[in-house]
């Protein structure tokens, strides 16, 4: 039983990094260095860098608060965190696990 808890203890403490916002700012600039190109929403690289710190809050609450939900490709533009967002959190966590 007391290997459950540390294992947990260990996710959790791992969740926690992968939600600061350094962690999200270098999955952002691994992103950037790739030449992203723009989501389903048409944000650019530029006009998300342009509001970076708010953008990774958002996606850092959002993470945090178990709401974040990648968005769906459809036709319409939803409202929600950019494909830059859904990447600055991806590229983190690819990088912890290798």
């Amino acid at each position: 039983m007391e290997q459950m808890s540390l294992f947990a203890e260990e996710k959790s403490r791992l969740f926690e990094k992968l939600c600061t916002i350094e962690f999200l700012k270098e999955g952002f600039k691994a992103v950037k260095k790739n030449g992203g190109s723009p989501g389903i929403d048409g944000v650019t690289v530029k006009e998300f860098e342009s509001r970076l710190v708010e953008e990774l809050e958002q996606l850092k609450k959002e993470l945090e608060g178990w709401t974040y939900k990648p968005k769906k490709q459809s036709n319409e533009r939803g409202i929600g965190i950019s494909h830059y967002g859904r990447d600055s959190s991806g590229q983190p966590i690819k990088s912890t696990a290798q």
